[in-house]
């Protein structure tokens, strides 16, 4: 079970709800007692549950080819998985090869 604590700093306005995640301390100010106690309750449920809130550090190419590959262990038919290549070529050539580096 992941912890979520609620706390006061010295000389410094509002609440402060702390948490560990992704082994990072992370912290969030918030004006009222009563606040931070509704945001503590919603910030477990999310961390002892399946929501992740992380960032993801996956190449595109890697990250479609997953994909692509999920689709074929799905069974999906050949039509279909043609479908699947041609809407990641379209993403990848709509926002262009900035977007996903």
């Amino acid at each position: 079970m992941k912890k979520v604590w609620i706390y006061k700093r010295k000389g410094v306005r509002g609440w402060w709800i702390g948490w560990y995640e992704s082994g990072k301390r992370k912290a969030k100010a918030l004006p009222s007692k009563a606040l931070a106690e509704h945001f503590r309750q919603i910030k477990y449920a999310q961390l002892n549950s399946d929501v992740f809130t992380g960032i993801v550090t996956v190449d595109w190419n890697q990250m479609r080819n997953e994909y692509e590959h999920s689709k074929k262990v799905a069974g999906c038919v050949e039509a279909s998985l043609y479908e699947v290549a041609l809407v990641g070529c379209s993403c990848s050539f709509v926002l262009g090869p900035g977007w996903f580096s």
